[in-house]
């Protein structure tokens, strides 16, 4: 099993560990609840307008294996 992470723009990572991209998705999925989304937006992006749904998926694409 691995670590995967997304980097925020802010420069907060946010890391789950997988066996796979596929895998480690789902769980990123799983993980990024609007409700810990709206948190962080809120603490790191204020005034900032928050993502759409599409584009929380489409920041998801860049995640990778962390070594």
């Amino acid at each position: 099993m691995g670590k995967w992470q997304v980097n925020c723009s802010c420069g907060e990572d946010f890391e789950v560990e997988a066996e796979n991209k596929e895998e480690a998705m789902e769980a990123m999925k799983m993980k990024m609840t609007p409700d810990v989304v709206a948190g962080h937006w809120a603490e790191k992006h204020a005034g900032e307008p928050m993502p759409s749904e599409e584009q929380m998926m489409g920041m998801l694409d860049s995640i990778h294996e962390v070594m």
